[in-house]
Formats: C-alpha cells, structure tokens, sequence
C-alpha cells in the first residue's frame, strides 16, 4: 500500500471519531501512521490502560508512553502489571510501586519480578503484619530474609505447611520446626514432602513415615521421587496387596526388585494397559511383555477390514 494510500484512510478514519482502541491499533501495527495515531491518542484522554497497552507492545513509544504514564497516577495494579509484562521497566515500576502504599500483594509481585528490589520489598512486608502465606512467601524467595520471617512464622500459630517450608527452607530453624511437626500430628503427606525435600532428615522422617502405615499411594510417591528409599518402599509395598499399577511402578523405578515384580504382575493377570506400560517404560522386560500383549478387539476389527 501507498503512503498516499495509507494518508487518505487515515483522514478518513480521523472523520469518524477512531476511539482509543482504534488507535492503540494503529499504533501497534501501522508504523507509518505510528506517530501521527500516537499524538491523536495524546489528544483523547488516553487511560491508563491505553498507556499500559502501549508500554507493553510498542517499544519505540516506550518511554514516552512510560512519562505520560506516570503523570496519571497510576495505581498499584497498573503498576503490577508493568513489572508482569514489561522487563525493562520492571525497577522503574517496582520502585514507584514501594512509593505509594503497596498492599502485601504487591509487595509480593516486587519480590516475584524485582530482583533489584527484593530485600527492600520482604523488609517492608516483614513490618506488615504479614500473614502466613506472605512469611512462607519471604522464605521461599528471599534467602537474606529467611531466619527473620522463619522466626516470625514460628510465633504465630504455624500450620504444618508452614513448618515444612521452615524445615525446608530455614536450616537454623529446621530441629526446632521439626520437633514442632511432629508434635502437630503431621500427615503423611508432611512426612513425604519432609522425605523428597529436606536430605538431613530423610531418613529420621521415613522412620516417623512408616508408623503411619503409609498407603500404596504414598509408596509409590517416595519409590518415584526419593531415589534412596526407592528399594525399601518397594518391599514395603510389595508386603501391602499392591495393585496392577502399584506393580508397574516398583518394575519401572526398582531395578533391585524388578524381577520379583513382574512375576507378581504376571500372577495377577496383566491388561493390555499393563503390557504396553512395560513395554514403553522398561526395556529389559519388553519383549516379554510384547510377547504377552493381547491384540484389542478393536485393532482385529481394522486389520479385518483392510482386508475386506
């Protein structure tokens, strides 16, 4: 198309009043007309959505639209969505953010995306009352900050959850946190995230794990996360009526039990899903397997009928 072309369009749209939209489009798509949309949007009271658009998807209009963005006051929600979506600003915005009275949200979003800003964002939400969920947040990202929002966290009525992110998290903290778990009736999911995340304590939280007569499910997590354990879970699974499928995890995951496994699946009638799982996910039992797999009726039926 012809600048001269691309001109009379643009006097026509300017007859019929484009709206913000209109122009944003404009402004993304049409390079031509990118400045001329630009100054018109200028004109129309653009919101700060409109600015956001631009920040985001037209780089060359960045920094402007980012100076008449900021004369606008924009709220903390615009501002959280700058530093999502638009790295290059995201100190900028993280800073007008620490300005003008972040909520725990916020903050939490300049932890997320600001590294710059991050100790600056977790001292101020440590000075918020902030709840559980903000503390494991700070634990979780904030290394420099770990002990203090640890110690905060184990004053107020922590949650098992909570614990465990100390356990995980906090190494000063972890025996004191620990005692604590166990005093708190943990789960066996508590024990299981204890057993994959947190090495010291494996084998003292196995120990703690196996009185609570973990299910099958709870086997065959720690046999395909916790290489390890993997051979005593297996035996203790084998010892508990394991099912076809908790069968297929020992014989893919237990290389030591692998033999022993399959034997007991063989006893139990495999299906066809059982065989394929074999023969996908465990080489030196494939052609066993294939030998064994049963054609589907299905598969018969198209064979069939290619030959009709």
């Amino acid at each position: 198309m012809t600048k001269g072309r691309l001109s009379e369009l643009w006097q026509e749209l300017l007859q019929q009043n484009p709206t913000n939209d209109d122009l944003r489009y404009i402004i993304e798509y049409v390079k031509p007309l990118r400045k001329e949309a630009w100054q018109k949007l200028l004109q129309q009271d653009p919101t700060n959505d409109d600015f956001c658009y631009i920040i985001e998807h037209v780089k060359p209009l960045r920094r402007e639209a980012w100076q008449e963005f900021l004369k606008q006051n924009p709220t903390n929600d615009d501002l959280c969505y700058i530093i999502e979506y638009v790295k290059a600003l995201r100190k900028e915005a993280g800073q007008k953010l620490l300005q003008q009275n972040p909520t725990h949200y916020d903050l939490r979003y300049i932890i997320m995306y600001v590294r710059p800003l991050i100790r600056e964002a977790g001292q101020k939400l440590l000075k918020q009352n902030p709840t559980n969920d903000d503390l494991r947040y700070i634990i979780r990202y904030v290394k420099a900050l770990r002990k203090e929002a640890g110690q905060k966290l184990l004053k107020q009525n922590p949650t098992n959850y909570d614990l465990c992110y100390i356990i995980r998290y906090v190494k000063p903290l972890r025996k004191e946190a620990w005692q604590k778990l166990l005093q708190q009736e943990p789960t066996n999911d508590d024990f299981c995230y204890i057993i994959e995340h947190v090495k010291p304590l494996r084998r003292e939280a196995w120990q703690e794990f196996l009185k609570q007569n973990p299910t099958n499910d709870d086997l065959c997590y720690i046999i395909e996360y916790v290489g390890s354990l993997r051979k005593e879970a297996g035996q203790k699974l084998l010892q508990q009526n394991p099912t076809n499928d908790d069968l297929r995890y020992i014989i893919r995951y237990v290389k030591a039990l692998r033999r022993e496994a399959w034997q007991k699946l063989l006893q139990q009638n495999p299906t066809n899903d059982d065989l394929r799982y074999i023969i996908r996910y465990v080489k030196p039992l494939r052609k066993e397997a294939q030998r064994l797999l049963k054609r589907e009726v299905s598969e018969i039926i198209k064979e069939m009928l290619k030959l009709v």
